[in-house]
């Protein structure tokens, strides 16, 4: 491995302008590619924050004597994307942070059209990077594409990608636009959201915590705005793959969650009946398609919110959460129809096939 220079120290070490934060919990050759592509196409000032999330290969050890300047900061044990965000957010000194997977590489000018976004809408407390595919190069990738949004029953998708149709990246979605959610492989804030909405909430471990950020992002009168013009690559699902057992459960349980923790009451009553039928529906497709796995995830996701109910309702009244706001400032920015019935009964695969936007960036 070759040494790098170090060109965010060297900008101003003791007040970067980006905060870098990136959990880590195994795979050398992926943290390595990230931390060499990050010197290479950055030039605004930035530190790093590497968070060893309870790693055991020997990674971490092995790389971090290539780049020595940057911060460590070492966990006892996992605690998952959202507790190694908190751990990395508390070090933190920029004016901006960045949150990075350990599998994404950048590209030249990423972090500029960023900042410019900022600069220009002081309304703008959250930027998410266009995602492409590492892999398959030309195409969106999964987790978050070209910006997130979610429909009211709390299915996530994405420009570029709906459910598993992934979209090839032929510039349809290259405008600068306000979207509901940026994903957490390259999510990009104002350090000060932090005093105004808390920090990711622990409870989910892995898989949209980041939209649960958002929603009071949402809440507090900021915007979420996609950066197509900034690009990173990301190696989708290194950690947890489609299949994993885990990750199934973890998005249908985190799905479930955001709507008992982010919906006021009325909302809440109106929509939670239709998330059912919904839940029920592909539970019975998937089990006649004889895929075990996602019915049970489905399953089991529903009894682990239904145990921790209390501990969720008593969030609710967490002063981060604006739920008074609710109806003015998140609700307007839902899909009002069902991304499910849009996709599966009346075959709209691409978002632009929706023919919907929350509002474009003049």
């Amino acid at each position: 491995m070759r040494e790098l220079e170090n060109k965010g120290i060297e900008n101003d070490a003791r007040d970067p302008d980006f905060s870098i934060v990136i959990p880590h919990l195994k795979y050398r050759e992926n943290l390595y590619r990230c931390l060499n592509s990050i010197y290479e196409f950055t030039d605004e000032s930035f530190e790093i924050i590497l968070v060893d999330n309870g790693s055991r290969d020997m990674s971490v050890e092995s790389i971090y004597p290539h780049f020595p300047d940057v911060l460590l900061v070492q966990t006892e044990q996992n605690l998952g994307f959202a507790g190694g965000c908190n751990a990395g957010i508390k070090k933190a000194s920029g004016k901006y942070i960045v949150l990075l997977n350990d599998d994404t590489v950048m590209t030249p000018n990423w972090l500029k059209a960023v900042r410019d976004v900022f600069d220009k809408d002081t309304r703008c407390g959250v930027c998410q990077p266009k995602l492409l595919s590492y892999e398959n190069r030309g195409f969106f990738e999964y987790s978050g594409s070209s910006g997130g949004f979610i429909d009211r029953y709390c299915y996530p998708f994405t420009r570029g990608r709906i459910f598993d149709t992934i979209e090839r990246d032929e510039s349809q979605y290259n405008d600068r636009a306000e979207i509901f959610w940026g994903a957490g492989a390259a999510l990009i804030f104002r350090r000060e959201l932090i005093d105004r909405v808390g920090l990711f909430d622990e409870d989910f471990f892995a898989h949209m915590e980041e939209i649960d950020f958002c929603f009071r992002v949402h809440s507090s009168g900021y915007k979420v705005i996609s950066v197509p013009d900034s690009v990173i690559y990301h190696k989708t699902a290194s950690t947890l793959s489609p299949n994993n057992y885990l990750k199934m459960y973890l998005n249908h349980r985190n799905s479930l969650y955001l709507m008992l923790k982010n919906y006021p009451l009325k909302s809440l009553i109106s929509n939670l009946s239709i998330r059912m039928l919904l839940d029920i529906s592909a539970f019975f497709y998937f089990l006649l398609k004889g895929e075990i796995k996602r019915p049970f995830a489905i399953l089991t996701g529903y009894l682990s919110c239904l145990g921790e109910l209390v501990s969720i309702f008593k969030k609710r009244r967490s002063p981060y959460i604006f739920l008074s706001d609710y109806y003015q400032r998140v609700f307007p920015k839902l899909f009002k129809k069902s991304i499910a019935l849009e996709y599966f009964i009346f075959k709209k695969h691409r978002f632009s096939d929706l023919n919907y936007s929350i509002t474009e960036v003049r």
